[in-house]
């Protein structure tokens, strides 16, 4: 009986092919449950915000950036040139604040396009509100240099304007003293507010570089370039 019994066994060992049967107490341990995801709130980052598009401290703010970083400067100034923009509208309204010489200039430009005439009223509005502030606006010359080079460095679509714009612009002030010490300044020791780096150069490259342009083209009085 024993022997028969045995036999039994082993023909039910080879039938469920070597592997003993699955009972409660065989079964490997359940894999451990993955923590639960906490609620997304609580998953939220902080947005840390690149330096190059913040807008200047308060006492490091220049006129064209006292109510709008330089991005919003710059994207305020792309959507003025096309009336069909959608915030062409916004855009005007940002720049009768925050709007400078350089805006002026390109109001002058689209003065003349086929506008309505309320539109034209507008540009009107928006020209003597920026005059009337003028007053009010500091010849920041750093603050202006760093704005052309983040939008050279960004690839903005006002890159080459806004740059040839302000090297001239600043040229312009070269009798005064303290606009040349400051340029000299810039170009042998400059210290970026703003470290925007870009695979195309970076602030602390391009900023000295606009300051020796501008030297280089109207050096000091009675000295040889």
């Amino acid at each position: 009986m024993t022997r028969v019994f045995l036999l039994l066994a082993v023909a039910a060992f080879v039938a469920s092919g070597g592997c003993a049967p699955k009972t409660a107490s065989s079964l490997p341990p359940p894999a451990p449950v993955a923590a639960t995801s906490p609620p997304i709130s609580s998953q939220v980052q902080p947005i840390v915000v690149s330096p190059a598009l913040e807008s200047p401290k308060r006492d490091e703010a220049s006129a064209p950036e006292a109510t709008a970083s330089i991005t919003k400067y710059l994207d305020d100034h792309v959507a003025l040139l096309s009336r069909e923009n959608p915030k062409w509208m916004e855009a005007i309204k940002n720049l009768q604040e925050s709007g400078d010489d350089f805006t002026l200039s390109l109001l002058d430009e689209i003065a003349n396009r086929d506008l309505s005439p309320e539109d034209k009223t507008l540009l009107d509005e928006t020209r003597q509100k920026i005059k009337a502030a003028a007053h009010t606006r500091k010849l920041d010359v750093q603050a202006l240099l760093e704005r052309a080079a983040h939008a050279d460095l960004m690839c903005n679509p006002l890159e080459t304007r806004l740059k040839d714009w302000t090297l001239k612009y600043v040229g312009r002030n070269l009798d005064e003293p303290e606009i040349r010490e400051e340029l000299a300044k810039i170009r042998d020791h400059y210290e970026p507010r703003r470290g925007a780096k870009t695979l195309f150069g970076s602030m602390k490259e391009r900023v000295p570089s606009y300051a020796k342009t501008i030297l280089a083209k109207a050096p000091e009085p009675n000295k040889k370039p």
